[in-house]
């Protein structure tokens, strides 16, 4: 949004923009697709609370297959480094590699992405850069 703001000079079209570029790197899993995966997990959560619902359970299992497979256009896994110095074969590290977010960011963002700090940032009407993240879910 900010680089859409310093090219442009407008905030509008940003929200568009921003949105486009989630829908770029947004990946399904397995759990997104799988039909009644999240009702499944619901019925048996219905009878035990100690389950997890079925949305905790899609979350669960979309972290556990993205840290396996990565996400395309987010980040890829690199061959995991087992640790033998304490034969512990739990003791995986495991390391992505991020150009695959770099490139997507760059699809949508043109860099630097630089606004004036202080009163001159007020005069040219910039916005500052800041980051966040949320759950799509949580909404």
């Amino acid at each position: 949004m900010v680089s859409h703001v310093t090219e442009n000079r407008t905030w509008k079209g940003s929200p568009k923009k921003l949105d486009a570029f989630w829908d770029y790197v947004s990946t399904e899993s397995f759990a997104d697709i799988t039909p009644g995966f999240k009702d499944w997990w619901d019925y048996w959560h219905s009878f035990n609370p100690t389950i997890a619902s079925g949305e905790a359970a899609r979350r669960y299992y979309s972290t556990k297959q993205f840290e396996i497979t990565g996400i395309s256009k987010v980040f890829l896994p690199f061959t995991p480094l087992v640790d033998t110095k304490f034969m512990d074969i739990s003791n995986t590290w495991f390391r992505y590699d991020k150009n695959p977010l770099k490139t997507s960011i760059e699809k949508f963002a043109k860099f630097p992405i630089a606004t004036n700090y202080g009163q001159d940032n007020q005069k040219q009407q910039q916005p500052r850069l800041f980051i966040t993240l949320i759950d799509e879910y949580l909404r």
